[in-house]
């Protein structure tokens, strides 16, 4: 039996920054598989062109899941890695962190499936949170959830969890990712509101 490569390549044999770390543990790598900034359309008619490449951790212990999801967001020019379940992330998320030597998690999107053996994906968002607790100020890494066993109110369990987003499964890759955009702006926002409130608290406490 032949082995099975770990990482997703380009077909066009040329290098990328992207392709270069599009790494998917555990998956049999179809040979057609393409890195390519590629417009993608959505049904509300919206354009996304040539965006950044971002490193995703995708959390799912089915392997159907794992092959398609994987293809759809390479092919969108991303970077994927692969984790079978929450236990399996948190150790992900720990390795990829000290290899970058960051003080925060290194991933820009988890796309976290909410039931999974070992470890749940609600469980390993509130143990995710309370790590970012104790790590220096930054924005915290985007996790949005999915299930096949969608339920009325369990987007809500999702967000109190800790999760920025939730999504029944299947769901269309391409507005997860406008989503997790989405979400990152207004990060951002509000990152530069504070910053903006503290130093007019600061200049106020100086006047007095």
């Amino acid at each position: 039996m032949s082995k099975e490569p770990s990482c997703f390549t380009s077909a066009t044999g040329k290098d990328s920054e992207c392709a270069n770390r599009s790494c998917v543990s555990n998956l049999k790598t179809p040979g057609e598989a393409v890195v390519n900034s590629a417009s993608v359309l959505l049904e509300e008619g919206t354009s996304i062109s040539k965006q950044s490449c971002l490193n995703i951790l995708l959390v799912d212990d089915a392997v159907l899941i794992q092959k398609t999801t994987c293809r759809k967001l390479i092919k969108l020019g991303h970077s994927v890695e692969v984790a079978q379940n929450g236990a399996d992330c948190l150790e992900k998320l720990k390795v990829a962190k000290l290899l970058a030597g960051s003080d925060r998690f290194t991933f820009d999107l988890i796309m976290m499936d909410l039931q999974m053996p070992v470890m749940d994906g609600l469980e390993a968002t509130k143990r995710i949170r309370a790590q970012e607790k104790l790590m220096p100020p930054g924005d915290p890494v985007i996790m949005i959830g999915n299930s096949s066993n969608s339920s009325e109110g369990l987007r809500l369990i999702c967000l109190v969890a800790g999760m920025d987003d939730y999504f029944d499964n299947p769901y269309r890759v391409e507005e997860v990712i406008v989503h997790m955009r989405m979400i990152k702006k207004i990060q951002k926002w509000l990152r530069k509101c504070l910053s903006s409130s503290g130093r007019h608290s600061k200049q106020e406490s100086q006047w007095k």
